[in-house]
């Protein structure tokens, strides 16, 4: 497997989604599409980085309250790179919870999220499509579950296997270790340890789940893309950004 780290000062889980290779025997493009946890430990030094990197389209893709706790330095400080907030999962976490049920439960949850949020995956999707020039980085808080499932449909639409996709995500278990322990190291009852454990794994059965879902329902990410409204030339648009010529 290639080397698809992405060097950001303070930010965990950065890695770009190219090298891989496709099902028409190209390969994505490297460092055009970039995934990540949150940027907002960013100092000036490191929004800089990011735009020196070839960088010009930051998305947000968390919840108001978790950019209003946590602010993305590039809604104010660069003019260099473009800036979209687009919460992924609805307008409020309340709202996304009543609406998730019993589903929260890895793969269902990813497959209730895709059929249940096309609205803002449409935004999402034309936003990157519809990108200038250069490399486009998209984030929620961790990067793993909201920044995944964009991962999973892109680099799908691209062609690539899913084991790889699937290896892909899993990489976000080893990536976060520093947050989780963090996390661990906040919370006093240990009881609750192992729950914290477990809402840091990214098994890569989730994201095969989720692709199959994507595949026996939509027929697929273009499939998929399609019923939530892209049409024929933005997804061709969106699938020429991810593979090489």
């Amino acid at each position: 497997m290639p080397d698809r780290s992405f060097h950001i000062p303070n930010v965990l889980n950065a890695r770009h989604l190219g090298g891989l290779p496709t099902a028409g025997g190209r390969l994505t493009r490297s460092k055009t599409m970039i995934r990540s946890a949150h940027l907002a430990q960013l100092d000036v030094a490191g929004i800089q980085a990011i735009a020196n990197q070839g960088i010009r389209t930051v998305i947000d893709l968390r919840w108001q309250f978790e950019l209003n706790r946590d602010p993305n330095p590039f809604q104010t400080q660069s003019s260099l790179v473009g800036f979209h907030h687009i919460s992924l999962l609805g307008d409020t976490y309340e709202q996304w919870r009543a609406t998730l049920g019993s589903a929260d439960d890895g793969a269902r949850g990813y497959t209730h999220n895709l059929d249940n949020f096309k609205p803002q995956m449409l935004t999402l999707m034309r936003t990157i499509a519809s990108a200038p020039p250069g490399g486009v980085l998209f984030h929620c808080f961790a990067g793993k579950d909201r920044t995944g499932i964009t991962a999973m449909i892109l680099l799908s639409l691209a062609g690539v296997p899913d084991d790889l996709i699937a290896d892909d995500y899993a990489q976000s278990t080893t990536a976060l270790a520093p947050l989780q322990g963090e996390f661990l190291r906040r919370e006093t009852n240990t009881d609750k340890h192992p729950q914290i454990i477990e809402d840091f794994r990214c098994p890569p059965e989730i994201a095969l789940s989720t692709l199959s879902h994507l595949a026996t329902r939509y027929n697929g990410s273009a499939g998929y893309l399609s019923d939530v409204g892209l049409t024929t030339n933005e997804i061709e648009q969106l699938r020429s950004r991810l593979v090489t010529a």
